[in-house]
């Protein structure tokens, strides 16, 4: 099969370490990264689609995919890496003083309180950190492997357009920080495919001129990439079609998850108002770590949020702004976190004085 490419760019900065945690790595993105970033929407969305499936059921659906050294197929042969991947990149330098929208402890009192910090228990410098500016960019070539088939690869890039439109990739990308949108080289688009003679193209954009034009791309989008996923499921005979919820646009929000899964257009906000300045954008959206806003933690027990916070661009009164696009799945160890804050910073936050999320793609309210 032939080599596909694409560009990514980021809007917001990309933190990724290098092998000190407190340096950006030279590289810029890497594969490591974002193969991480694309089998967790993969596991989102094959998980959403099932009724209920089992861990070893999810591992070989992924492994089909991404490749294993260890899992075997349907023959007992190892499956090995499916593909390759080599990243250009376009970037500068990393810059040493990215702001994280949040103000560490207070170095004096450990967080407790004291003088210095005016007894609010944090530094009263804000937090930055090493990484790459927004606009940095990148090239992605796929190298399909012999053992890796037409429909494997159709899958694979149908996973890589969620996550260019719902993810990010680094540290921090539960928080705003690397959404990246995907901008196609060539004019062979490699989320273009022809399944069963009908011409499937995922939509691409950069920017959107109105929050109905972001709405109707993200939901066109994922009703295209439900439809691939359900054909080579039916194809490889994983399953009968009854056990496949029906079109992620009219489908139900799950009420309880043992992971992050996507199953509904209910599950996915964009906010009705936008932020001209980056630092601004996330520094709303970043909490800290003692719940105050997205995430939960509780001494030293924590856990991931169940929201997913990326940005995207829009130009809004002929002004570009951050727009802010969440996806909420509820989990069962939400449970733990007896003020549910996650979903309550959600509903309580405001922008000159209005709620920034009102309504989700398919018209309820959040």
């Amino acid at each position: 099969m032939e080599v596909k490419e694409f560009k990514v760019r980021f809007v917001t900065p990309l933190l990724i370490d290098g092998a000190n945690k407190y340096s950006a790595d030279s590289a810029g993105l890497t594969g490591k990264a974002l193969r991480g970033s694309w089998r967790f929407w993969f596991r989102a969305v094959i998980g959403g689609m099932f009724r209920d499936i089992k861990k070893e059921e999810l591992l070989l659906l992924e492994s089909n995919i991404f490749g294993s050294a260890d899992t075997k197929d349907s023959n007992g042969d190892k499956i090995g890496a499916k593909f390759r991947m080599i990243i250009d990149t376009e970037s500068h330098f990393p810059d040493d003083n990215i702001k994280l929208g949040f103000n560490k402890p207070c170095r004096n009192c450990r967080g407790k309180g004291c003088y210095e910090c005016r007894s609010t228990g944090k530094s009263r410098n804000p937090a930055i950190s090493q990484g790459y500016l927004e606009n940095s960019s990148y090239t992605i070539q796929i190298i399909p492997r012999s053992t890796m088939s037409e429909m494997e690869l159709k899958v694979l890039f149908s996973t890589i357009w969620v996550w260019g439109n719902l993810g990010s990739v680094g540290k921090r990308e539960r928080r705003g920080f690397g959404s990246p949108v995907i901008c196609p080289l060539k004019e062979n688009n490699p989320f273009s495919f022809h399944l069963n003679g009908k011409k499937i193209e995922l939509p691409i954009k950069q920017t959107f001129v109105d929050l109905e034009g972001l709405e109707g791309h993200i939901q066109k989008g994922l009703s295209l990439v439900w439809e691939l996923f359900r054909r080579w499921i039916e194809e490889n005979k994983f399953t009968s079609s009854k056990n496949i919820f029906a079109d992620v646009s009219i489908t139900s929000a799950p009420k309880s998850s043992s992971f992050f899964i996507l199953r509904s257009c209910e599950q996915i906000f964009v906010g009705n108002a936008g932020f001209i300045d980056r630092n601004d954008a996330i520094a709303k959206f970043h909490g800290d770590s003692n719940c105050d806003g997205l995430g939960w933690a509780r001494s030293t027990h924590r856990m991931a949020s169940p929201v997913f916070i990326r940005f995207h661009k829009i130009r809004l009164d002929k002004v570009e702004k951050f727009i802010p696009v969440v996806s909420w799945c509820q989990q069962k160890n939400v449970e733990k976190d007896p003020n549910n804050c996650a979903l309550d910073y959600l509903k309580n936050m405001l922008i000159d004085g209005q709620n920034v999320f009102v309504n989700n793609l398919n018209g309820g309210t959040l």
